[in-house]
C-alpha cells in the first residue's frame, strides 16, 4: 500500500508518534500507491493540522 511509518501513526491518531517522526526528518509530502500524503489520511483533524503546519 506504500504507507510510510508516518502515514500509519497519522492514521491512527498517534500525536506523539508524528511528531518524532517529523522531527526526525519523515517526509510529510511522501504519497502512498493512492496518492495520499499522511495529512490525508491522518483520522483526527489535529494531526491532520500538525502535519500541514509542521515546519523542519
Amino acid at each position: 500500500d506504500g504507507n510510510t511509518a508516518l502515514h500509519l501513526a497519522a492514521e491512527r491518531g498517534h500525536m506523539a508518534a508524528v511528531t518524532l517522526l517529523l522531527n526526525e526528518g519523515a517526509s510529510r509530502t511522501i504519497t502512498n500507491h493512492d496518492g495520499k500524503r499522511p495529512e490525508d489520511i491522518a483520522s483526527l483533524s489535529n494531526v491532520k493540522r500538525y502535519i500541514r503546519q509542521y515546519r523542519q
